[in-house]
């Protein structure tokens, strides 16, 4: 397993993560407002109006074109490109192949949603000919594949001290709540339905987050998991290490939720 984690290490050290900084968008020609993942309605962009509340859960904005900068701020040590902001654009846009760490060019619908002020990006930075530095693919990434990539690339960092410290030990700390696990509203449609249960259309509604980040993130919720157990702890996912929800309310789902085949297809892309 030594062998698989230098490899998926050669993979992620290229990828860099910075926060947006700024953000120009045209103007939107749609606005979608989702209320759960099967239900949204078209909003006329003349007549919009949204509570900030609304506007970071439910809002879907579109548009043809848009670009920004990131902050100047490096968040981890493999970027080498500290006190510089980096350009980015619609154009670069892509989607995230969480096999083999790349990052594909995608015009669909996905490339037409902006990120927002605070939002992390993930990508390949180059320099162009006057020496400004842009994102040459990249994607809106979630806060899970950053903790898990951070997991993946070092043996040691000052973000896993809370972890090393807590009496339940650092391995258990990161496979539980939502810390390496994403989408917490699948997470509990899937324990609602795994206890019997069919929530309400208004208990669904309070609980949905319309999120921005990878595919991957949104469709399944043990992927990060999954890879940190393989790379970082030499072990394989078993029904004796799902990762567990806390909590009163919680629902926990106790099954591994992985594509089909993901194991198998992430550790062949990476034999000797």
């Amino acid at each position: 397993m030594d062998d698989l984690r230098e490899r998926v290490r050669d993979k992620l050290k290229t990828l860099v993560f910075r926060r947006v900084y700024s953000v120009t968008q045209f103007q939107a020609f749609k606005i979608q407002y989702h209320t759960t993942p099967d239900e949204s309605r078209r909003v006329s962009p003349n007549s919009a109006s949204f509570t900030d509340r609304e506007w970071e859960r439910n809002v879907e904005c579109h548009y043809r074109k848009y670009y920004g900068w990131s902050s100047k701020t490096s968040l981890r040590s493999n970027d080498s490109f500290p006190d510089r902001h980096i350009f980015y654009e619609k154009k670069n846009f892509g989607s995230f192949d969480p096999i083999h760490f790349r990052i594909e060019p995608d015009a669909s619908a996905q490339s037409e949603i902006a990120p927002r002020q605070g939002d992390l990006l993930c990508g390949i930075v180059k320099s162009d000919a006057g020496g400004k530095l842009y994102y040459s693919k990249w994607f809106i990434c979630s806060e899970q594949f950053y903790r898990a990539a951070t997991l993946m690339l070092y043996d040691t960092h000052e973000s896993f001290i809370k972890a090393e410290q807590k009496k339940c030990g650092a391995k258990t700390y990161w496979m539980s709540g939502n810390r390496l696990m994403t989408n917490n509203y699948l997470k509990w449609i899937l324990g609602s339905k795994e206890l019997g249960m069919t929530p309400s259309k208004e208990e669904q509604k309070e609980r949905y987050w319309h999120q921005r980040c990878e595919k991957i993130a949104r469709t399944w919720i043990h992927i990060y998991c999954a890879q940190v157990l393989l790379v970082r702890y030499n072990e394989y996912p078993s029904e004796d290490n799902v990762p567990v929800v806390r909590g009163d309310d919680s629902r926990p789902y106790p099954h591994w939720h992985l594509p089909p085949g993901f194991i198998r297809s992430f550790l062949e892309a990476y034999k000797s």
